[in-house]
């Protein structure tokens, strides 16, 4: 009897540590499951948002990737995609075409539901599924062996690596070490070493890529305090980058380094609008003028959860766009949307309204002059000029609406240089947006009426400035750069 209570507590102790083992089993399945779900949003957001770069070729993402959509194939039948269309609305997958949701490749299909957030718990399911078991390994392996662009910020593999070390020992503490990080970053911008942030930046955002304001931060140093007191390089220094597929010199270099560290925090962190708002209105509008893709990034801001501020930024840069229309009615649902918002509904989204109807009849009038002057008939001339000057006198009525509005006083000015110029009376018109150019300088409005006195002064026989001569060749395309490829011809 007395050897009972021992074969009792040996049967406990092997009962606790078959479940300490079976708990310790499903734990780690946990926590590897978790970090290829993460690494799978992080490609799949760069699969839908952002192009390869010859760096993209050193590691094995994409198969990894395909491998997954896959296995993932026959889960991905049973997927409601009308339901999943109607989530994220007909323009969220343009870049699809026009296929049916349902007819996408797996992998395809399984980059769509990465950016639906109804869809998280699907995909969840097939991460830590065991159909995905092969490809869990695959994604531990790659992420140990530094084979996965996406996965270097997922430190969960290393600490499964096995064994205590300092990896492991260092592991929980590594926010509390980013933040210490970033105090010493902030140190070394008032100490005035701006190179010496960059390595640190982004070390900072390795230890914890959920450190959305490392991101927001390093970027808005980059392009923007950095930069301030750099002049813009000169033609003859500037030399192409393919992944960029620009001509850069050292400041120019500073902003797509900045564009590429926020790309890296929206890889980590694809549902907060703020990287996306700084990458397309930041860095895109404000310092590379390059519209399509502030509008694109802008445009994925607005569909996260946002401040009411965002779409603005994003309706400006469809008007720098020269997409008048889809500018009005963004203008027009913000107000219906925000009535409470008196500032924007008394002034700013009225006045913004007007504007791009003005640019919009201004645009139409352009176009049909253009055809007038095509046109090889006297009948389909004399009725496109009478459309063109239909157009601009609505446009030109919307100007004089807007009263003392230096946009509005500087387009007048324009719309009288070029009744002149259609008159013949070229000097007239060049000296009408010589003063003009100087007098309302806001808007852009100094390179659209320098624009115009040298398509006149062509016009006119009239020889150019040297810096009318650049600016030409500049508008043409013809000023490359160092490495550029010549284009292919038709």
């Amino acid at each position: 009897m007395k050897k009972m209570p021992n074969i009792t507590l040996g049967i406990l102790l092997v009962i606790t540590l078959a479940l300490g083992s079976f708990i310790g089993n499903n734990l780690q399945h946990l926590r590897e499951s978790e970090a290829f779900y993460r690494w799978l949003y992080s490609a799949g957001t760069n699969a839908r948002l952002f192009e390869s770069t010859s760096a993209s070729n050193q590691y094995d993402d994409a198969n990894l990737y395909k491998a997954f959509g896959a296995v993932a194939a026959d889960q991905l039948q049973n997927v409601d995609w009308d339901k999943v269309e109607g989530l994220a609305g007909p323009d969220a997958f343009a870049s699809f075409g026009t296929t049916p949701l349902a007819e996408l490749t797996p992998e395809q299909q399984v980059t769509i539901l990465t950016d639906i957030p109804e869809m998280d718990a699907l995909l969840w399911d097939i991460a830590r599924g065991p159909g995905q078991a092969e490809n869990r390994t695959s994604f531990l392996d790659g992420a140990r062996e530094s084979r996965l662009e996406f996965a270097k910020g997922i430190k969960y593999a290393d600490a499964q690596a096995g064994g205590v070390n300092v990896f492991n020992l260092f592991f929980g503490f590594r926010q509390v070490a980013a933040t210490l990080l970033w105090i010493k970053v902030d140190t070394l911008w008032h100490q005035g070493n701006d190179h010496a942030m960059n390595p640190l930046m982004k070390t900072c955002v390795v230890l914890d890529p959920q450190f959305v304001d490392a991101y927001l931060l390093g970027a808005w140093h980059l392009a923007f305090n950095v930069t301030a007191k750099m002049p813009a390089t000169p033609q003859p220094s500037l030399v192409w980058n393919e992944d960029w597929q620009a001509c850069v010199g050292e400041k120019e270099t500073l902003y797509y380094v900045a564009a590429d560290f926020l790309k890296d925090g929206i890889r980590n962190n694809p549902r907060n609008y703020k990287l996306y708002f700084d990458l397309g209105y930041g860095i895109y509008s404000l310092k590379l003028s390059d519209y399509p893709n502030a509008i694109r990034y802008l445009e994925e801001a607005v569909r996260k959860p946002h401040e009411r501020w965002v779409p603005r930024m994003l309706y400006n840069s469809y008007e720098a766009n020269d997409d008048y229309a889809k500018a009005i009615q963004g203008w027009e649902g913000y107000m219906a949307r925000f009535p409470e918002d008196a500032q924007s509904v008394i002034d700013t989204a009225p006045r913004s309204i007007k504007r791009n109807r003005a640019r919009h009849y201004t645009q139409l009038a352009d176009d049909a002059y253009n055809a007038a002057q095509a046109a090889t008939d006297p009948a389909t001339e004399q009725a496109k000029s009478e459309e063109a000057n239909t157009y601009l006198a609505q446009a030109t009525q919307i100007w004089e609406e807007m009263g003392d509005d230096p946009v509005a006083l500087a387009q007048l000015k324009k719309f009288e240089a070029q009744g002149m110029a259609r008159n013949g009376d070229y000097m007239l018109a060049i000296t009408k947006l010589d003063l003009a150019r100087w007098d309302y300088p806001a808007d852009a409005f100094f390179i659209e009426a320098s624009d115009l006195i040298i398509d006149y002064k062509i016009l006119a026989g009239m020889p150019l400035s040297i810096s009318e001569k650049k600016a030409q060749l500049r508008n043409a395309g013809g000023e490359g750069c160092r490495g550029k490829p010549e284009p292919e011809s038709a």
